[in-house]
């Protein structure tokens, strides 16, 4: 499977962002985000949705689609992300690859983007990227 970084799959597809605001739940937005760990994540069975944010893309707020012909998501350390399985779940697999100075007890703390005013403000601001990748 070829695999691609969300901020590669950004940049060909100039002109086909759509928009999605829901300005009820932004701020009860639940993310993780590491400091000392890469995520490598693909979808086995079924289909997930991730939505992600990274300060560092051109376009920092992307959701994508996964199903399993997919391919792998790659999610660089700094990368805020969150996941829903589709109608009728998912299975996904994460091939993690962790840096010194990974510890698991402060690596998996949920984020609110409620305390977070940066997150929050590109959540309530910013037209995410949508792409739907391996149909």
């Amino acid at each position: 499977f070829k695999q691609k970084t969300a901020y590669e799959i950004a940049s060909c597809l100039v002109g086909s962002e759509m928009c999605i605001r829901d300005s009820d739940c932004v701020g009860g937005k639940q993310f993780y985000i590491h400091r000392y760990q890469d995520d490598y994540n693909r979808v086995i069975n079924g289909e997930r949705t991730f939505e992600i944010v990274n300060y560092d893309f051109k376009c920092p707020y992307h959701i994508i689609h996964l199903r399993r012909q997919s391919g792998a998501l790659f999610l660089p350390r700094g990368t805020y992300h969150r996941s829903t399985s589709g109608e009728n779940g998912s299975i996904v697999i994460n091939q993690a690859h962790r840096y010194e100075g990974f510890n698991a007890e402060t690596e998996f703390i949920p984020v609110s983007s409620a305390e977070d005013k940066e997150l929050y403000d590109i959540l309530k601001n910013e037209n995410p990227v949508i792409h739907t990748i391996g149909e």
